[in-house]
């Protein structure tokens, strides 16, 4: 009796430690396999040192941790603590490109309009249509003596940024030496973008019609059927002066001859008239900012504005600005307030009125603001404007923004087909132009297509005419 207990006890102590050891096995194999598996896989293992500003001071500073975990770890890390924030690698990238094309000595132009912080040694050149709206409020608001301002920078107008009174400067390498301004930043935007961007904007809204467009027209040729005869565009502004004709014009309008005001430009005549009259929204970014001349080391892209900008506001201590340019909706929803509210308030005051008045309706103002947040991919495609029986220009304007507003919220339930309308759009807008009009376009943006990267953009509109 006394012989047999420690025999039955040792039993089962070996089958418990066997049973231990294929336990231990086992999750070895596994462990190992799913460690294979991981990104980054690397046969060793290393420590990993936590940011000693933890939330946690008690944390123990030196967890191990395995190579694949380890990548895991740190996008967990980044998507609970790090907003979107491009990398100095990624600039850095842009920057080897940019010098790559400035060492053929290919690229023209100069550096016009800057701004800058002098405090974060940052030095800005304003780019029309590729987020300089943005960037002149920034550098509005750091060199104004109003401390207030700092906190309110997002609620600056549209006017108010693109006043002639906003401190901007020529450019030149003396007054704004590398030493001074280590960190010189242009914004960039693939070329056919920006300028579709300025056809809905400037053009097809009335805000170049006094400026540019009376004068655009005049250098078309007399005979435009070449340009407009499959123009989808030219159908719409048919449609759209026949909607707001006299009641006492029966018959029907056609705007293919109609020159006056400007106001029925298509985009295939834009395209056209673009080449006699240059002006910087349209003007190649090269030729306006030149970054061979500028020594730019942060090439920032439309693509990635908000984190390119973050990176760039955390240099100048004013992260908190992008608090709400990381929502995507939230930046189309204050884009279409800003734009609605200029459009509605800006052509109707002394200096221009003389113009405009007889040109343009307020009904007009806004049927045209419809359909550019339709075109843009702002709104429900399937939604329509209703013009309402009101004169007034302010309940115009209320009536206006309830509409939008709606159908933005509709548009929202179904983002794939807001974003179908604005790719359609944006190719029949291309497919307007004749195919020799479109290759003098890429020939006239080639360089900005190199520098910046864009040239699988413009392969793939190309795509378009060869097929």
């Amino acid at each position: 009796m006394l012989t047999g207990k420690p025999k039955s006890t040792f039993t089962v102590f070996a089958m418990v430690s066997v049973i231990m050891v294929l336990v231990i096995w086992l999750c070895n194999v596994n462990f190992d396999r799913m460690a294979q598996s991981g990104p980054g896989w690397k046969h060793s293992s290393y420590t990993k040192e936590i940011p000693t500003n933890s939330k946690n001071p008690n944390i123990n500073i030196n967890m191990k941790y395995e190579p694949w975990q380890e990548e895991h770890f740190n996008v967990k890390q980044q998507q609970r603590k790090q907003p979107n924030r491009t990398s100095d690698e990624e600039f850095v990238k842009r920057r080897r490109r940019v010098n790559y094309v400035c060492s053929t000595g290919q690229v023209s132009g100069n550096v016009s309009f800057v701004m800058n912080d002098k405090q974060a040694g940052i030095i800005y050149c304003s780019v029309p249509k590729a987020g300089c709206t943005f960037w002149k409020r920034v550098f509005t608001a750091v060199n104004s003596k109003n401390d207030s301002l700092r906190e309110s920078i997002r609620f600056l107008s549209r006017e108010e940024v693109h006043s002639q009174y906003i401190q901007r400067f020529q450019y030149n390498s003396t007054d704004f030496p590398k030493k001074t301004f280590p960190t010189r930043l242009i914004v960039t935007r693939d070329p056919y973008s920006r300028l579709l961007s300025s056809y809905l904007d400037k053009i097809y809204l009335p805000d170049f019609w006094i400026s540019e467009v009376v004068k655009m027209v005049k250098t078309l040729p007399n005979n435009t059927s070449s340009i407009t005869s499959q123009d989808f565009l030219r159908n719409h502004f048919n449609e759209m002066a026949n909607v707001f004709k006299n009641k006492s014009v029966i018959s029907r309008i056609t705007t293919a001859a109609q020159s006056h005001c400007g106001k029925y430009m298509t985009f295939s005549e834009f395209a056209e008239s673009g080449f006699e009259n240059e002006e910087p929204h349209w003007t190649p970014i090269h030729k306006i900012c030149n970054p061979c001349k500028f020594l730019a080391t942060h090439i920032s892209k439309m693509e990635t504005f908000s984190a390119d900008a973050r990176a760039l506001l955390s240099l100048m201590q004013l992260e908190t600005v992008m608090d709400n340019l990381d929502d995507d909706n939230a930046q189309i929803d204050e884009e279409i307030n800003i734009i609605s509210s200029y459009n509605f308030h800006h052509f109707y005051r002394n200096v221009t009125l003389t113009f405009y008045k007889p040109c343009l309706f307020p009904k007009e103002i806004a049927y045209r603001l419809w359909y550019n947040f339709r075109w843009r991919g702002y709104i429900d495609p399937d939604v329509d404007y209703k013009l309402p029986e009101l004169t007034d220009l302010k309940d115009i304007e209320e009536d206006f923004m309830v509409q939008v507003r709606a159908a933005r919220k509709s548009g929202l339930q179904n983002p794939n087909k807001m974003k179908a309308t604005k790719n359609e759009f944006r190719k029949k807008a291309f497919l307007s132009l004749s195919k020799a009009m479109f290759e003098k376009l890429s020939q006239k943006y080639a360089i900005d297509f190199e520098l910046f990267g864009y040239t699988d953009i413009r392969d793939e509109l190309y795509s378009f005419y060869s097929g």
